[in-house]
């Protein structure tokens, strides 16, 4: 599919938030079986890793523009997702963008939001980093857990690959911090003994 002069979707603070609505229609003789709506922001991102006095630089660079990154973290709005409403993202994401911050990093020690809080944030131009779910504590290392943590990935990337404000994933939640700490009540929770 190609699109003529396409209308690219920035972060709040560098433009314009258009979406696209894409429909897949599957039909059997002239008849439609099956339909699938779906809205998703065009832009390019690059995570611009280059040497520097400090280390490395870690830059964003969307539809070929540098993007200075502002804003906050968000845990999740209440411990039974059900009992968060359309309203509430609405007035935390708004109130994030009114602040003049542009991004939110969505923290891994709770759990993946709804379609709904990641379809606000493309509207409203707010870039999402996303974590993975592993907050703050080791993983177990077993072949077993490794297969499940790759099935966990396909999924929630699938489920939220058309979001423009997902700019980047996490796999690690500050856990390469524990390295510096005492590593015996660890490996008694970890390895049962």
């Amino acid at each position: 599919m190609e699109i003529r002069q396409p209308k690219l979707w920035f972060p709040a603070g560098y433009g314009e938030q258009p979406l696209y609505e894409f429909t897949a229609q599957v039909g059997r003789v002239g008849q439609v079986a099956d339909e699938r709506k779906v809205k998703a922001g065009l832009r390019s991102i690059v995570l611009h890793r280059e040497l520097d006095k400090w280390g490395r630089s870690f830059e964003l660079v969307v539809n070929g523009i540098p993007v200075f990154a502002k804003g906050a973290d968000v845990i999740p709005f209440d411990s039974f997702p059900n009992r968060v409403k359309t309203a509430d993202y609405r007035r935390i994401l708004e109130s994030a963008r009114d602040a003049n911050m542009n991004m939110i990093r969505h923290w891994g020690g709770g759990y993946y939001e709804t379609e709904e809080f990641y379809s606000i944030c493309d509207e409203l131009g707010i870039m999402v980093w996303q974590d993975f779910m592993f907050g703050n504590d080791w993983q177990p290392g077993t072949y077993a857990f490794k297969l499940n943590v790759e099935a966990e990935a396909e999924d929630q990337v699938r489920r939220l690959r058309n979001h423009p404000s997902i700019v980047l994933w996490s796999g690690n939640n500050e856990t390469e911090a524990a390295f510096s700490w005492d590593r015996a009540p660890l490996c008694r929770r970890m390895c049962g003994s």
